[in-house]
């Protein structure tokens, strides 16, 4: 029923947008659109108190504080769905999955340039770590290697709850932001739940927002300390997301060398624990983190980037700079350093692979902003403070109904991987079959064409059983972005036989898939020579294709 609905709705706002000459439908005009009003609702001092009195405000908001905790839940729903689903949704999950559980088992997670096997990126050690914890727990399976994830988004959920309660959000409006949020974090697919870095960055800053701002005892300071340094270690640049919260402590404190030496101490304690065990050395890191800053960047995302971007920081910059010597000190260092990271974060949104879910995390940190503010404003105006509530749940409404939309289309490919189930299950029973079948030889999951790419997504489960990990396409294609040289160790490999027998998605050639980033081939005609040369295909079955080395080893 919802389908042909929105079809119709977006056939007319594609045909507005084709009147007006700009592209109306795309997510950047929807950010715009958002900031704008939200400009428009916090221009007065108190959030609009007229506005907040008006029915319309009053009773959406109502609405909104009623469906705020079964948005969540709908949220928690669809990490569910993803979690107990046979198959991953993107391709860089794998990769983290068969990481993680290199980690889990001591192997190491990261090699030099001259290293034969490739198979490492610019992920910190913890996303792996932290993706370790429940297959070493509960045994490694497609559904544990992403359950990390979504008990990340639980975190995330609760501890959003308990800052917004703490910074003076009434229940019913705590209730209405967390929806607004729940509705936000749908709009970018399985991003708050899945087992890439982002789900995890989201809980440890919502953690750092219920940490600050009680009291001054100093394991507050430390802890935040090391939330920093974890941020660090799952993406280099996701300690600016922190960075906001720690100025607001720094300037609150009245001995401002107290918690800045806690914060070091925390920091410093925890910066080098994820390099303890040494399966993880700390140059191979530093060299693939040399390879992700030569990846460039991509001008077109700059305009969708920015949007989101504005839509985070208008909420807080209005107020500020309308208000400015009204507010505390704490809330005005807190509101310069929120646009200050912001526009770093900038950046590694706009690089390859990037978009505006970067800014994800300092979203959360502009929603707990502007609730201080408002309620800080309206304490020194003397206003009507159930007023100030009131607009703050017309101002989740506004952001809900923004993103709905979005929300809405962004569940295709988690709808398109439900429908997979049944196919799933059986590429999985194949290919366990396969490993069955070759006890004694290694088994490695290939890589077909393009067309079939989907299926080289459960190369993890080869890696669970304890075979090789010699190759991911994330590594190749992001050293070929970097414009380094194919790692010939590779071909050396596939030319010796190296991996006793290779399952490559059937329906394709070996190896001809294409990269993500720029649609050329990922692998090169002297490595697919190099595999036609060394092996033969044994095997077809629906969904793999077995290949075995031709001199029988």
């Amino acid at each position: 029923m919802i389908d042909p609905l929105l079809l119709a709705m977006s056939w007319r706002m594609d045909a507005l947008g084709r009147w007006l000459g700009v592209d109306i439908g795309g997510p950047s005009v929807a950010y715009a659109a958002l900031a704008a009003v939200l400009g428009v609702l916090l221009v007065r001092p108190c959030l609009g108190d007229r506005l907040a009195a008006s029915r319309a405000v009053v009773a959406a908001g109502a609405f909104l504080a009623g469906a705020g905790p079964l948005l969540a839940l709908l949220l928690l729903a669809a990490a569910l769905l993803y979690v107990a689903l046979p198959v991953f949704i993107d391709h860089t999950e794998p990769h983290v999955a068969a990481l993680g559980w290199l980690a889990a088992t001591g192997r190491p997670i990261y090699h030099g340039p001259d290293s034969a096997a490739q198979f490492a990126m610019f992920y910190g050690p913890l996303v792996y770590q932290l993706n370790a914890v429940m297959p070493a727990l509960l045994g490694p399976s497609m559904a544990t290697a992403k359950l990390g994830g979504a008990a990340a988004l639980v975190a995330t959920l609760t501890l959003a709850w308990i800052a917004l309660r703490r910074a003076g959000a009434e229940p019913a409006t705590a209730q209405a932001l967390l929806g607004a949020l729940a509705v936000l974090l749908l709009q970018f697919e399985t991003i708050a739940y899945w087992n890439r870095p982002d789900s995890f960055i989201l809980a440890l800053v919502a953690l750092a927002l219920v940490v600050a701002g009680r009291g001054a005892p100093l394991w507050r300071w430390l802890v935040l300390g090391a939330i920093a340094a974890a941020l660090l270690h799952l993406k280099l640049h996701a300690v600016c997301y922190a960075a906001p919260i720690l100025v607001h402590e720094l300037v609150r404190a009245r001995q401002t060398w107290r918690p800045l030496a806690a914060m070091a101490t925390g920091f410093a304690a925890t910066l080098l624990l994820p390099f303890a065990p040494e399966s993880v050395r700390i140059d191979h890191y530093l060299y693939w983190l040399g390879i992700a800053h030569q990846q460039g960047w991509l001008p077109v995302l700059l305009p969708v980037v920015s949007a989101f971007a504005a839509a985070c920081l208008v909420p807080i910059a209005v107020p500020v700079v309308r208000r400015w010597h009204n507010l505390g000190g704490a809330t005005r260092a807190m509101a310069v350093a929120m646009l200050l990271a912001t526009a770093l974060a900038v950046y590694p949104g706009t690089r390859n692979g990037g978009g505006p879910w970067h800014l994800l995390p300092l979203a959360l940190v502009a929603v707990h902003l502007g609730l201080r503010i408002a309620v800080e404003l309206c304490d020194r105006d003397r206003g009507d403070p159930r007023a100030v509530q009131r607009a703050l749940r017309g101002v989740a409404v506004v952001v809900a109904l923004v993103a709905l939309p979005g929300a809405v289309a962004a569940q295709a490919r988690l709808m398109e991987a439900a429908a997979m189930r049944a196919e799933g299950r059986a590429a999985t029973a194949e290919l366990k079959a396969a490993l069955d079948r070759y006890p004694d030889r290694s088994v490695v999951v290939g890589y077909g064409d393009s067309r079939h790419y989907r299926w080289s997504f459960l190369r993890p489960i080869a890696v669970f059983a304890g075979h090789p990990y010699p190759v991911d396409i994330v590594t190749v294609t992001d050293l070929a972005l970097a414009g380094r040289p194919f790692p010939t160790g590779l071909i050396g490999q596939m030319r010796e036989c190296a991996v006793g027998v290779w399952l490559v998605p059937a329906g394709g050639e070996p190896f001809t898939v294409a990269s993500f980033y720029d649609r050329r081939p990922a692998f090169p005609p002297e490595f697919r020579a190099a595999f036609a040369a060394a092996y033969q295909r044994a095997a077809t079955g629906r969904f793999y294709d077995t290949w075995t080395c031709r001199g029988g080893g």
